[in-house]
């Protein structure tokens, strides 16, 4: 049954069409352009990032530029293009020693009237675009020898500075085009020897409409670089459609993308969203870490929730690699990216993994109204990635608006909007300072490669490289950590900070060595100091000194934790107490979600672990945060049903939600049906109530009075938490 529904669900959910970009090609090259939220300025000048990245560059081992007209084959230059809902840009920037204008009075006919449309002769750029996809196949917008159904235009840079533009053809549907309908600012950079080039040109005043991302039209250009040759012309042309016969059905295909410049896809916000998708991943990486994307389902507005949930998440396959991928079965390990639902065994996923796009598509469902979506929080989906060894910049991943869709009991669609996380590479700053030459030994520093937020973990400092025959009677380091991420196990004491001898767990002859430690706080460092006055126990072997010091991983933590020994901060004496001076080292650790085990209650205290509903059972009324937080293995926060945070002396009651900040459960105290944490008059007149079917409860409220476990509350149910409250009954017992 369960499959069945699967499928008939899968038939309501989005689908999305794909272009793969043809090969190089003279005719009909396939380019994808993303828009800009910031449009370029018309200047003559292109600036970093004002384009986005650059289209292409003049490349003759390329088959889509024609090479036939440039008589040197030296013409250079860079191509640009992006968009805006209402205009196009494009910029051309040629790199020339000379720039040969066509002079203001030339006269090719020998008339007396200037004939600058004879621009092809000296440096200019000429462009012709149709409104439509051309295609080399079928004759459209080449309806003319020399002229048709598409603009062309020519740009020069005039001996005067002076941006000059020519049109000698337009399109049907801008019959109104004039060359006062688009902008042109050229500019000679001697320089930097470049000529820029610059449009601007309004889609309505081609008669184009309903601009958008899918939008097509065709495009082809000619670049002159006349160098003073006495032979003309002297030009390269993009696509075999200008020069020496035109033909705009073999311009190239233009397919606009909602991707911006920036990279962003999320496209334009829903209006009246029903949800929101929050997108969260660590704030830095480093290359080797594994990183999770967490997904959060917030801002409902449905009275009946949601029992369908579906989105793309994109992530960028350069830098990053999908941990888990297609089974070639039923992908039921995607099953897992489903942390957090109500009553999550309920609920099915059909996930896949899609490399050619760079992306997952992800479902969950259920089946059942009571197990709908209805509070912020209620879904979470957390998918992991790999940081390729290579990666560099900043890694996005994207759930864009339109990509995702929730549905209520009916099937009825709702939608709403999603986001993006970016994550920093991790800058290494130069924690370890200026190496020393010729070092007398090494203080090297260890530890796991990964942690687990609330979890401890120990750094180990081991002397190595120990180049004295004498060896050391005396060793001293800092060693420092990060206090926004870790929280030191042993602090200073107040009196001889004796708990730290424990740290030094090996040397010569440990018990003739002494430990002198402190923890200064404001620094995030240990200051460590090892000594022993014995002669014959100094250290002179490799691994002869090992310290051990413990820390505790904060709850929330997501990024790369970083222990450090500064080179200048080691120093060691021999017995003579004369000085050696060595490097200092660092440990690098990653969150590992791999080894989770989820939420542990302690051993002995009753408490229980409903997996297949998501509850804690085995709490008794009256229990308040304190004491409950004490009750599991590691640190766990503490949510009422509003997800606020309880203080140590807040009473804990049913529906309140445990987390670890990767796995939630929520609450059951028997008896506690109104989840105030004791039990009294009011539970045991909603048992009756919700017995005799006047009044209905479901989820942790309803498994409250359910003494026996049962779907419903029995009349035994309610005798027993109405004696339980006159005191004549103890149902925990």
């Amino acid at each position: 049954m369960k499959k069945i529904v699967s499928v008939f669900l899968c038939l309501i959910l989005f689908t999305g069409l794909f272009t793969v970009p043809s090969a190089a090609s003279p005719a009909n090259a396939r380019v994808t352009v993303k828009t800009t939220t910031t449009a370029p300025v018309i200047n003559g000048v292109v600036e970093a990032g004002e384009y986005g990245e650059k289209i292409h560059s003049v490349d003759y081992s390329n088959s889509e530029f024609i090479s036939s007209f440039d008589m040197d084959k030296s013409i250079n230059a860079d191509f640009y293009m992006t968009w805006t809902n209402d205009s196009l840009y494009m910029a051309w920037v040629v790199y020339t020693d000379g720039h040969w204008p066509i002079p203001i009075n030339y006269d090719h006919n020998g008339d007396g009237i200037p004939d600058l449309g004879y621009m092809y002769l000296f440096s200019c750029v000429q462009f012709m675009l149709c409104t439509g996809a051309p295609d080399a196949s079928k004759v459209v917008y080449q309806t003319g020898a020399w002229s048709g159904n598409y603009l062309e235009a020519g740009l020069s840079v005039m001996s005067d500075g002076s941006s000059y533009k020519v049109a000698w053809s337009k399109p049907v549907g801008g019959e109104g085009l004039t060359v006062d309908s688009w902008d042109f600012m050229g500019k000679r950079n001697n320089s930097a020897k470049t000529t820029t080039y610059e449009v601007r040109i309004p889609f309505a005043a081609l008669g184009m409409t309903n601009i958008g991302s899918g939008t097509q039209f065709g495009l082809t250009y000619a670049i002159g670089d006349q160098e003073n040759f006495n032979i003309a012309p002297n030009m390269c042309e993009w696509q075999d459609a200008i020069l020496g016969g035109k033909n705009m059905d073999k311009g190239a295909v233009i397919t606009l993308s909602s991707e911006t410049i920036d990279g962003n896809i999320l496209g334009k916000p829903v209006e009246n969203p029903k949800y929101n998708i929050s997108v969260a991943a660590p704030s830095e990486y480093i290359p080797g870490d594994t990183v999770n994307v967490t997904l959060t389902l917030n801002d409902i507005i449905s009275e009946d929730g949601f029992g369908l949930i579906q989105l793309l998440l994109f992530y960028d396959s350069s830098k990053v690699e999908p941990v888990v991928k297609n089974d070639d079965d039923m992908n039921s390990s995607m099953d897992d990216f489903l942390i957090t639902a109500p009553n999550k065994t309920k609920w099915e996923g059909l996930c896949k993994l899609e490399e050619a796009y760079s992306r997952y598509d992800l479902s969950f469902f259920t089946i059942e109204k009571a197990s709908h979506a209805k509070t912020n929080g209620s879904v979470v989906i957390r998918v992991a990635f790999t940081v390729k060894s290579t990666a560099k910049g900043d890694i996005v991943f994207q759930v864009p608006h339109a990509s995702t869709v929730c549905a209520d009991y009916d099937l009825k669609k709702h939608y709403g909007n999603a986001g993006l996380a970016v994550i920093t590479e991790y800058e290494i700053t130069d924690y370890l300072g200026t190496p020393v030459e010729n070092p007398a030994y090494s203080l090297s520093v260890t530890a796991p490669e990964k942690y687990i937020p609330g979890g401890n973990i120990e750094v180990t400092v081991t002397l190595n490289n120990v180049t004295s025959n004498d060896g050391f009677v005396y060793v001293h380091f800092f060693l420092y950590y990060d206090k926004a991420l870790v929280e030191p196990i042993v602090k200073n004491d107040g009196d001889m900070n004796s708990e730290m001898e424990a740290f030094l767990v090996t040397a010569p002859n440990r018990t003739k060595w002494e430990v002198l430690c402190k923890l200064e706080e404001d620094s995030s460092r240990y200051d460590v100091s090892l000594a022993t006055v014995d002669y014959a126990s100094r250290a002179k072997e490799d691994g002869s000194i090992v310290v051990k010091i413990g820390f505790t991983v904060l709850a929330d933590v997501e990024d790369s934790i970083i222990f450090y020994m500064p080179h200048a901060s080691t120093i060691c004496l021999n017995y003579n107490l004369i000085e050696f001076y060595g490097n200092g080292s660092l440990a690098i650790l990653t969150k590992d979600l791999n080894e989770y085990s989820g939420i542990e209650p302690n051993e002995g205290n009753g408490l229980i672990i409903d997996e297949e509903n998501g509850f804690l059972r085995g709490l008794t009324g009256g229990t308040n945060a304190g004491a409950l937080r004490s009750m599991f293995k590691g640190n766990v926060t503490i949510l009422n049903r509003n997800r606020v945070a309880v203080p140590d002396n807040g009473l804990i009651g049913t529906g309140f939600i445990i987390t670890d900040g990767i796995q939630e459960i929520i609450v059951v105290i028997l008896g506690d049906a109104n989840g105030d944490g004791v039990v009294d008059t009011k539970d045991y007149l909603l048992a009756k109530r919700v017995f005799l079917g006047t009044y209905s409860l479901d989820g942790a409220m309803l498994a409250a009075l359910c003494l026996d476990g049962g779907s419903s509350p029995t009349t035994k149910d309610y005798l027993k938490i109405k004696r339980h409250f006159l005191g004549t009954y103890n149902i925990y017992s």
